[in-house]
């Protein structure tokens, strides 16, 4: 071996000592298969690509969850106020902010028609871009019980076939009406079977 080729490969061998002694395990079972120095340095850096990429792909598929975030149909106060905690514990573990006012707005535009009303009520008494939504919720759990009455009314009329016919509105429209019945001037033949 010359002495050139002994000293590439010293050098070589000084390089993967470094490599190896710098990374952790995790890395180690992907790079222990690889030949050369430069091998190694490839895959870690591909590695370390990826791992950008998925907190990248973390970061992403949050802000969705966080934008489509929405109430389901029946859903009580505290149920949905579990679900955007744990949302908004997964946002601030991985280092994403979002202003308040966002977090309110989000809070309480997505919930149920029902509690439109004790929406109107919450944003009169608080400042919507200030307040934390721990506060907005303490304010309209307060209503669970109207909005389970307006949830139970609703439920009952459209359960209800005959309360839907009696609840519908006639339509106004005279070319769609259904024709009134016509009288005749013509003599009825009833009447004059007793004569």
């Amino acid at each position: 071996m010359t002495t050139e080729n002994k000293l590439y490969f010293q050098a070589e061998k000084e390089a993967i000592f470094l490599i190896l002694t710098g990374i952790g395990d995790e890395i180690y079972s992907t790079v222990d298969a690889c030949n050369t120095a430069k091998e190694m340095w490839t895959a870690i850096e591909r590695l370390q690509q990826g791992e950008l990429l998925n907190a990248q792909d973390v970061k992403t598929n949050l802000f969705w969850e966080f934008g489509k975030f929405t109430s389901r149909d029946g859903e009580s106060m505290e149920s949905y106020y579990s679900r955007f905690y744990k949302l908004m514990n997964e946002l601030t573990r991985n280092n994403l902010q979002v202003s308040p006012m966002q977090v309110n707005v989000q809070f309480l535009q997505q919930l149920q028609s029902e509690w439109s009303r004790f929406m109107t009520v919450v944003k009169q008494r608080e400042e919507i871009d200030t307040v934390s939504y721990h506060r907005l919720f303490d304010l309209l759990k307060q209503f669970q019980n109207e909005v389970n009455d307006i949830r139970s009314e609703r439920l009952a009329r459209s359960a209800n076939p005959l309360a839907l016919l009696a609840a519908a509105q006639p339509y106004s429209d005279n070319y769609y009406q259904a024709p009134k019945p016509q009288r005749s001037n013509a003599p009825s033949y009833m009447q004059s079977s007793s004569t």
